[in-house]
């Protein structure tokens, strides 16, 4: 929560990333109403009421872009999902409030529109930069796309963090090694001009440092709207867009309070000397937005997203049948040992009445059948069953499984909501990580192979799944 005596130096942030132009048509901290700051706190429901009322389109974009920001702040620091849609609307109405001349939007070295949203820049070691990066198709013609290819696997001066707002977003981890010898590939040194304090409006050139070294990919990672991933500073990485129609979008926070390092690299091909990266300026990033909103509105979900999500489901039924199965099992044993017992200690009791033989009889009875052998016997299979009723607690058992059958059974319907109601992309992604979660952190409870196949027999008698794991691509022609 911001505080009152770090309100200027916020919205200082804040109105860094607007451009030049307009900078005198921003509010200063007294166009701001004493009635926002509660306790020397922000008042954040005050401030929405403010930004719905004034008439000041510059005022109430500050207080959309600052509410967004928050948002993107408070969900870094506690580590927490971000509110994606809600941070969406703000930052988007904010960038539509004003004229597109006076936003910030270039395109940066990786192919993506970088809209800078939050900088702060008064103490290193609080450094922070929040932006909106977009890709899209019709970006292309703004990129050199050989650069762009050979000068793709990069570092970071600052921890990143990025939040997927629609599309399908991947990213490559690296480890990079030196070399002794000659390799493909060098590593260059980033160095920026000296408009660097311009935000976004500046070149780079990346210097050959003579330093051959050896990139080894070591991850692949997808990650759809409403996930999120973080970069070590100093950490080689790539990433991009994969979705269908080429757009994707993130917001993508710099932080030094979680690491940073004092320079940054990026690999490129031995033969070259320097590069240099040169951003367009400006791009109306409207029509954009108006993709991103559509894409989430009317959001189809994917074949592959929709086998996925039933494999899911068919896992969390055949465990949801094996647990019930399980559950009848222990409870069947249950029974069979207490109504044992219970038969063994009435014949027990019983027995003074049994009818008297004379010693001639009785010697020729079984061994089995004498009395005095008998009893014992009895008594101590008693004792043993007793024993396994108390070693065993099938009766518990049974009972842990048939809650556990229902937590699946539980979970399968959430499932179904997710299948059948209508949600935008981050709202589906969203449920689907957090059935997730739910489904890794639910108890795991052992079940006899005999019961865990009854329960697939039973779910695949349904027809209602894909086979199992048969929505995947064939591997054997991949490498």
């Amino acid at each position: 929560m911001i505080e009152l005596g770090n309100f200027e130096d916020f919205i200082k942030g804040i109105k860094l990333c607007y451009s030049d132009d307009c900078q005198e048509k921003l509010p200063n901290i007294s166009d701001f109403p004493s009635n926002v700051f509660k306790d020397n706190l922000l008042d954040i429901e005050q401030m929405e009421k403010l930004s719905e009322t004034t008439t000041n389109n510059y005022l109430a974009s500050i207080i959309n872009r600052m509410l967004g920001v928050l948002i993107i702040q408070k969900s870094r620091e506690d580590e927490i999902n971000l509110n994606l849609k809600q941070c969406w609307q703000f930052i988007s109405k904010s960038i539509r409030l004003i004229s597109s001349q006076d936003t910030i939007s270039s395109i940066g070295s990786q192919g993506f529109l970088s809209i800078p949203l939050f900088k702060f820049t008064t103490e290193m070691s609080e450094f922070e930069f929040i932006r909106l990066h977009i890709w899209d198709k019709s970006l292309a013609k703004y990129i050199d796309q050989n650069a762009s290819t050979n000068f793709s696997i990069h570092t970071h001066s600052f921890h990143a963090h990025s939040w997927i707002i629609t599309g399908k977003v991947i990213n490559d981890r690296y480890c990079v090694t030196e070399s002794k010898v000659e390799t493909p590939f060098i590593r260059f040194t980033i160095n920026y001009n000296k408009t660097l304090s311009k935000i976004n409006q500046h070149t780079s050139t990346a210097c050959n440092d003579n330093i051959y070294i050896i990139p080894k990919q070591i991850s692949h990672e997808v990650y759809m709207s409403g996930s999120t991933y973080q970069i070590k500073a100093g950490n080689y990485h790539n990433s991009g867009t994969e979705d269908e129609d080429g757009l994707s979008a993130t917001f993508f926070c710099f932080t030094a309070k979680n690491g940073m390092v004092d320079a940054s690299y990026v690999v490129g091909p031995a033969d070259q000397k320097e590069s240099k990266i040169n951003r367009q300026m400006h791009i109306d990033p409207i029509y954009l937005l108006d993709k991103i909103e559509k894409k989430t509105k009317r959001f189809k979900m994917t074949d592959e997203k929709r086998k996925m999500i039933l494999d899911w489901m068919r896992k969390i039924h055949q465990l949801e049948y094996a647990n019930i199965y399980q559950s009848i099992r222990w409870s069947n044993w249950e029974k069979i040992i207490g109504i044992s017992a219970f038969a063994l200690s009435t014949l027990i009791a019983c027995s003074y009445r049994f009818p008297e033989l004379d010693p001639e009889t009785y010697d020729k009875l079984p061994l089995i059948l004498k009395h005095e052998f008998m009893i014992p016997l009895i008594t101590t299979i008693v004792a043993i069953l007793t024993g396994l009723q108390t070693f065993l607690k099938p009766g518990e058992k049974s009972e842990a499984h048939r809650k556990l059958g229902n937590s699946y059974e539980k979970l399968r319907h959430k499932i179904e909501t997710v299948l059948t109601g209508e949600l935008s992309e981050y709202e589906l992604n969203q449920k689907v990580e957090a059935i997730r979660k739910e489904w890794e952190n639910m108890e795991y409870l052992n079940v006899s192979p005999n019961n865990f196949d009854n329960g697939k027999k039973r779910v695949k008698s349904l027809n209602k799944y894909p086979e199992e794991l048969g929505f995947l691509p064939d591997q054997k022609n991949n490498g």
